[in-house]
């Protein structure tokens, strides 16, 4: 990651390792400097994909900006390298590289916007799909467009 992130901890997870699990009280956010990770969850007892991050994606943000226990679990895939940027540092990470800030808020408005787009198509399906069954088939796609008035994605 070079001389972006000199002075932030490196970490290296082997494939399908556990980053963080839901519910955890962490409040580190995270670079991937190389690999991928996965963001998930379970509903009704099955593991749901959220996201899968690769190189230069940013995560953990939540918890780090709120306090509040990770929201869902982050596992490695494949071998992962990520940068770990603590509280303490994070205010003086953005001081010193105010494009960090902008980077982060990039990436958490198209999540905010993909997210809205799942809520909107979700809730206009017809009556003989439910909610849960739309999105599930949105998150099956997570990088996708929408799916499309007959539920097929483009993706």
């Amino acid at each position: 990651m070079g001389r972006r992130f000199s002075g932030e901890q490196l970490r290296e997870y082997k494939d399908r390792e556990v980053i963080f699990a839901e519910g955890e009280p962490s409040r580190e956010l995270f670079v991937i400097g190389d690999g991928e990770v996965l963001i998930h969850t379970l509903v009704d007892g099955q593991r749901v994909v959220l996201a899968r991050l690769e190189r230069g994606a940013i995560f953990g943000e939540m918890a780090l900006l709120t306090g509040s226990p990770r929201s869902a679990t982050a596992t490695s895939d494949g071998a992962t390298r990520l940068v770990v940027v603590q509280p303490g540092g994070f205010l003086l990470k953005i001081r010193r590289d105010p494009t960090f800030a902008y980077e982060l808020m990039q990436q958490m408005a198209r999540r905010i916007k993909r997210t809205n787009e799942t809520l909107s198509w979700a809730l206009t399906q017809s009556q003989d799909v439910a909610p849960e069954e739309a999105i599930r088939q949105v998150l099956d796609d997570p990088y996708g467009e929408p799916p499309g008035p007959d539920g097929s994605t483009g993706g």
